[in-house]
């Protein structure tokens, strides 16, 4: 298996159909889903070029600080921004990503006023939170988990309804006082429309029995912090579970 790693445009140019003969398969992940909604010129139509073949799993998003600022809550966050809109600051790897949407949501629920600063990606908006540059970084709990557990990063909110393992002490959104409001980053495999549905299946099996693998598991679990789906189209409800 060869690995091709396409970026840009939010991963729409990697998304680009490829022909329907079953040796190209996509990986993606939850920016797949708002895409088509920020970006009407798309080359291809996600519903009508590509077909769902596998949901791997899914994490919540985490919002974190440098341990030289003052927020060690989402309240902390909320009663600054009401002291002064429009200067509390958080990183997202870029306009649209599912961390600016869940951000937008939670401010507007709160009442207040938060500047978002995006950037071409996940690594240099944590740099610039550690650094302290930003007041805050949002994204998915792989992106964030590691530096908190080096110290470089103080947790200050994850949006699943349940606390990860590795952020026993980190409150949800609905502990925060927003029920009802949660995110998930997800990773989910596709399949060029017209690909024969028995090769289809066929690889959809084959990376179910990978994903028991227990060093597999290990190196999702802790290093992505990832709850396994496993789903096919067929088996759950795919769409729904990758648009939530």
């Amino acid at each position: 298996m060869l690995i091709e790693n396409i970026a840009g445009a939010s991963g729409s140019i990697g998304a680009a159909t490829a022909a329907p003969h079953g040796n190209t398969w996509l990986l993606v992940f939850d920016t797949h889903a708002v895409n088509p909604s920020l970006m009407p010129s798309l080359p291809f139509d996600s519903k009508r070029d590509l077909v769902p073949v596998y949901l791997i799993g899914k994490a919540p998003n985490l919002l974190a600080t440098s341990p030289e600022k003052p927020f060690k809550t989402f309240a902390d966050v909320i009663e600054a921004a009401k002291k002064a809109p429009d200067t509390i600051t958080y990183g997202t790897i870029g306009i649209g990503s599912l961390g600016h949407l869940t951000m937008v949501r939670l401010a507007a629920a709160a009442g207040v006023k938060l500047v978002h600063v995006p950037y071409k990606g996940g690594g240099p908006a944590v740099a610039d939170a550690i650094g302290g540059h930003i007041e805050l970084v949002i994204g998915s709990a792989a992106l964030g988990a590691p530096h908190v557990k080096a110290g470089k990063l103080r947790p200050v909110l994850q949006t699943g309804t349940e606390r990860l393992p590795a952020l026993t002490d980190t409150q949800t959104t609905a502990e925060a006082g927003f029920p009802g409001l949660e995110s998930y980053a997800w990773w989910g495999v596709f399949a060029p429309k017209g690909t024969a549905q028995p090769i289809i299946d066929q690889f959809a099996g084959d990376l179910r029995a990978v994903l028991k693998d227990e060093k597999v598991v290990s190196q999702l679990v802790e290093g992505q912090q990832m709850t396994f789906q496993s789903c096919t189209p067929g088996g759950s409800d795919f769409v729904g579970t990758i648009g939530h």
